[in-house]
């Protein structure tokens, strides 16, 4: 990987502190809800009014990335002591109101 050093994959190598797993396993809501008070903030594009809450894509335009923001939420509101938190900014760059009748 870019940037990583030699002293640093020796520091990883059969080190039993160090775990590596694959994405199914460490975005799993299960795996997540087994950390103790974990707390998960959401960034959402926009939220209608029945309580839907878009946090990667509008109607066909994406904007996220591979991680699972519903599996982070479930994973925060299982965890003993967790958060699930939704943030929202009221109003888009255009000024627009980020909530909505409905969303498309």
């Amino acid at each position: 990987a870019h940037g990583m050093t030699q002293d640093f994959y020796e520091f990883c190598n059969r080190n039993p502190a160090i775990e590596f797993h694959p994405s199914n396993y460490t975005c799993d809501p299960t795996t997540l809800a087994k950390i103790d008070n974990l707390v998960a903030i959401v960034g959402a594009l926009k939220a209608d009014l029945t309580g839907q809450i878009a946090t990667d894509s509008i109607a066909h335009k994406f904007y996220g990335g591979v991680w699972s923001d519903e599996e982070s939420i479930r994973g925060a509101k299982y965890s003993k002591g967790g958060k699930p938190i939704i943030i929202l900014p009221s109003q888009s760059l255009s000024g627009r109101s980020n909530i909505v009748l409905d969303l498309p």
